[in-house]
């Protein structure tokens, strides 16, 4: 009998021996922001395994998210209180912001799989002097947005206003937010027109590098007279109308029932931004309006039938 406790005893303290041998993976840091990275360039991090644990940690393999990172280590079995090395490399061949999610297959019980995260942007160097916006085209009270990339980590953005008076009131806000250059229109309340500056890139110490053109128009609302329009069903030979459209672009002007198809019109007279049609209702017309467009701009028409 005591023979059998002691057996039993010897046991226990071997199976209690076995779990305190246990690995346990640890890494301080399991998120990196690179920021931006530059367009062609291969940009490497360290990712830091250390075994705190009493048994070996063994990592079996890495897996990834994404094409984006791809990954070596320096060792794949660590023993207690030793480290190992992950190196990450970024594939910056593609513009614009990515994220690889990599997942660390260990044999610690409690971590079987310790995630991490790469982020980054990738952004080309800024060919200074050549960088041109294109022009953007608002409508009276549409706001818009031009975004370009920029690889630094100490730049600003400056508006340089002194082409026009006008550009401090169209202009609202420009930034750099993860290596994207932005610059951000209002044209509320700002009449039509044409209205042009400067970006200017700087450091942060106020040292001017390159400076970027850029050009808005402005347009005002459409108009278009008669708002309301009266039809027979019965006689289509009543039903011919003349509009007159003010404001609009140099986009075609089109008119449109409510299903989208076009309706065909006659242009009788064009002078600059105000267009005198002819309009005939065709015969399986029986909508209670269509819509007149030129470019962003429209106006709903309003049909109201006499029988």
């Amino acid at each position: 009998m005591r023979a059998l406790v002691t057996i039993l005893l010897l046991f226990s303290f071997a199976g209690c021996n076995s779990q305190n041998r246990a690995p346990k993976v640890f890494c301080d840091k399991t998120l990196f922001e690179l920021g931006v990275v530059e367009s062609g360039k291969e940009t490497k991090v360290e990712c830091v395994i250390r075994n705190i644990g009493t048994g070996s940690l063994v990592i079996s393999h890495i897996n990834s998210s994404c094409k984006c990172a791809r990954t070596s280590i320096s060792k794949s079995e660590i023993p207690s209180d030793h480290q190992s090395v992950i190196d990450i490399v970024v594939d910056s061949s593609r513009n614009g912001p990515g994220e690889a999610k990599l997942s660390i297959f260990t044999n610690d019980p409690k971590t079987p799989v310790l995630p991490i995260v790469v982020k980054f942007t990738v952004g080309k160097r800024i060919a200074f002097g050549r960088v041109r916006l294109d022009a953007l085209t608002l409508s009276t009270g549409e706001k818009g947005t031009q975004e370009f990339p920029i690889f630094s980590d100490d730049l600003q953005l400056e508006i340089d206003t002194a082409i026009k008076s006008q550009t401090p009131e169209i202009v609202s806000k420009v930034s750099i937010v993860d290596g994207i250059g932005r610059i951000e229109f209002d044209s509320e309340a700002i009449p039509s027109g044409f209205y042009e500056g400067l970006l200017v890139i700087q450091t942060k110490s106020g040292e001017e590098l390159s400076s970027i053109p850029w050009v808005v128009k402005v347009v005002g609302a459409m108009a278009v007279v008669p708002q309301e329009i009266f039809a027979s069903k019965k006689n289509r030979s009543e039903s011919i109308i003349q509009m007159v459209v003010e404001g609009a672009q140099l986009a075609p002007l089109t008119i449109e029932r409510r299903d989208g198809t076009e309706l065909k019109f006659e242009v009788l007279k064009k002078e600059k931004e105000m267009v005198l049609l002819e309009l005939k209702l065709p015969e399986d017309f029986v909508d209670e309006s269509f819509v007149v467009r030129s470019g962003s701009l429209h106006s709903t028409i309003q049909v109201t039938w006499t029988d």
